[in-house]
């Protein structure tokens, strides 16, 4: 006779009922036998193909009602609902006689309305079983249920609804300010030098501007991958300038991000319930960080897309691919995605879920094929020998110089990053550890953890915690989501849910208000728009030969210097023409000599250029310069001058 195995099963218990889950993958109704009898005995018995496969027996702790219990079928598990006789809890499911066996778990994802009286928002099958008696009698008390058709319907529309709301958000925030700073310079220079140089490399970006440390050129080849066919369609097709390529490099980028935030939050629903992932999707969407920096080419970002596919794995405990891509985003985007992951396998190990050697041996293996493809890649594009996050290493822990750009108390994390990145959803992780601890501290420890270990640099930046907030506001979420079923009750529940929904719409009116600031923080680039636009028209733009200036050469007839200060705040190469007519200089020290010059982006507050004739002031950009008593203030900060002869 075949041996059946006892399958793995999780237990779920309420005052009046308690819910069993048996791990038991593509059942059929023909393929399962239940028999329960009044004093708590369980049998389960699964065929497969007509041949025994899995049986379960338990002894319940406490006496049962058969007729009022019923059994039902998941996609992958079935479920069995046991009323109980009398309405008390039990601290464990069988007698105290019996030990727990390795196989049984506690299902924490249906343990979370153990105050609750209302029965029905357990997450059981709609189409429950009769069970049998040991007598052989049927009870059915299963009411005529909605299609699954239905259900799948409603959930796949909520789920794609969010998942586009977050979408447009972000493609919103990147039209709304288009232009890129200083962090961001290297990754899309990067793109643009791999859309428009191609295998040129000798007229990349980085041998004229390499930056302080050398960073990897895999995200930018990655996303310019992706982005070359709607760049080609914009530029052969429909002729446009390289300006177009710009937002079409960001929007695929903010798209992939929320692609990935989409399976992370799909997990979360599995997880923790589909509620809390669609408020998961609506208080990331009052955050400012995440939806505005979602699209930015930071290092940081382009770390957060596959860390929110581990976040994914972790959720489901496939800790192999945990570790991969986490050993891989550290070696090849982020190195203190190491001081994300540590804290995280330290809890997993404790609580016995994975063991030391396959993490050595999953982080090895993907240390060194990671190292492998960072080291052939970027050393052909830089030009030498090199592992760039191995630099950025160097850089920041030997030589300590990250402290060169400022410096934050320890406490900075926590008493201004959060606060300014998770805004309302900071308040939500209270109700979350008061009610749900037990089911959320597993992944709360390990990300305070991390942000705790990253308050020991003295340089703290708020990007860097970024991989924290998908997780704090998952944690977030559960709170909320908790509150949302027990506010019916009245009293504190539906004040602290009032509460949390009026912090999260007044964290949405701050977003606005952050995006509109922002809109004002890129006067170069918005400078150098203005330059081109006003010279447009321009009747010697129209007639090159009727230019016969003896300090301009036949075929360049405007140069354009860039000041540091415009440089930094949206100048980039996707803004810069590609006719032989315009030239740009951003190098420092230019100023010294003006007369090669014909137009010049300079601080509103400098001296106007005075070498090689005169200069009229053709523009003024504005930026955001603070709140006073009469509101938001702006104030002249770029001005571009043009040669009046000219």
């Amino acid at each position: 006779l075949p041996v059946m195995l006892s399958p793995n099963y999780r237990w779920a218990d309420t005052k009046h009922y308690v819910l069993l889950t048996l791990d038991i993958p593509d059942l059929q109704p023909a393929d399962v036998s239940v028999h329960i009898t009044p004093d708590g005995k369980v049998t389960v018995t699964t065929t497969k193909n007509g041949v025994p496969f899995r049986q379960l027996s338990l002894t319940l702790r406490d006496r049962v009602r058969v007729e009022d219990s019923a059994w039902g079928i998941k996609a992958r598990s079935l479920v069995l609902k046991v009323m109980k006789l009398d309405e008390q809890r039990w601290p464990t499911l069988q007698i105290p006689s019996i030990k727990k066996p390795p196989n049984e778990r506690v299902d924490w994802d249906h343990m979370e309305l153990e105050s609750d009286s209302d029965d029905d928002d357990m997450n059981t099958p709609t189409d429950m079983q009769p069970v049998m008696l040991d007598d052989g009698t049927s009870f059915n008390i299963a009411s005529s249920p909605p299609s699954k058709k239905d259900d799948f319907s409603l959930e796949f529309f909520l789920d794609s609804t969010m998942d586009a709301l977050l979408a447009v958000i972000i493609l919103i925030q990147l039209f709304a300010c288009p232009f890129t700073k200083v962090e961001e310079s290297f990754n899309v220079q990067a793109t643009h030098d791999f859309l428009f140089h191609r295998s040129d490399l000798s007229s990349y970006d980085h041998h004229e501007f390499p930056g302080v440390v050398p960073r990897s050129f895999i995200g930018a080849f990655i996303l310019s991958l992706v982005s070359s066919p709607f760049v080609w369609f914009c530029r052969v097709l429909m002729r446009f300038s390289k300006l177009p390529a710009l937002y079409i490099v960001r929007g695929v980028l903010g798209l992939i991000t929320s692609a990935c935030f989409a399976v992370f939050r799909r997990e979360v629903a599995r997880k923790f319930g589909r509620d809390t992932s669609i408020l998961l999707a609506i208080i990331t969407m009052t955050q400012f960080h995440f939806t505005f920096y979602a699209s930015r080419t930071i290092p940081n970002i382009l770390a957060l897309a596959p860390t929110l596919i581990a976040y994914r794995f972790w959720l489901r405990e496939r800790f192999r691919e945990t570790v991969w891509i986490l050993a891989a985003t550290s070696v090849i985007f982020r190195s203190d995605m190491v001081v994300l992951a540590l804290p995280i396998f330290i809890e997993n190990l404790v609580k016995r879920r994975m063991s030391l050697a396959n993490l050595m041996v999953w982080g090895f293996s993907a240390s060194v094929v990671s190292l492998f493809v960072t080291v052939i890649f970027d050393s052909l594009v830089w030009g030498r020998l090199l592992w760039p996050e191995g630099e950025l290493l160097y850089f920041n822990i030997v030589l300590n110089k990250s402290t060169d750009y400022g410096v934050s108390p320890p406490y900075w994390y926590f008493t201004s990053a959060l606060p300014n990145a998770m805004m309302g959803g900071l308040l939500l992780l209270l109700p979350a550890i008061y009610y749900e601890r037990q089911r959320i501290m597993g992944y709360l420890r390990p990300v305070l953890g991390f942000i705790l270990l990253y308050s020991i640099l003295p340089h703290k930046e708020t990007r860097f915690i970024f991989p924290a907030l998908p997780i704090l506001s998952m944690v977030a979420a559960v709170g909320l989501a908790r509150l949302w079923r027990i506010q019916h009750k009245g009293g504190w529940p539906r004040l602290f849910f009032s509460a949390g929904v009026l912090a999260l719409i007044m964290s949405a009116v701050a977003s606005c208000g952050k995006v509109w600031v922002s809109s004002h923080n890129y006067p170069g680039g918005h400078a150098l728009v203005a330059l081109h636009t006003s010279e447009h028209y321009h009747p010697s733009l129209q007639r090159p030969d009727e230019i016969t200036t003896s300090y301009l050469d036949e075929e360049d007839q405007y140069y354009v210097h860039i000041d540091n200060i415009a440089a930094i705040t949206g100048v980039s190469r996707y803004l810069e023409r590609e006719t032989p007519r315009w030239r740009y200089s951003k190098l420092e020290g230019a100023l010294d000599d003006t007369s090669m010059f014909t137009h010049m982006l300079t601080p509103a507050d400098s001296t106007p250029p005075t070498g090689g004739g005169d200069w009229e002031e053709v523009y003024v950009e504005y930026a955001y310069s603070g709140i006073g008593t009469s509101g938001v203030r702006v104030s002249p900060s770029i001005r571009v001058y043009k040669r009046s002869n000219i």
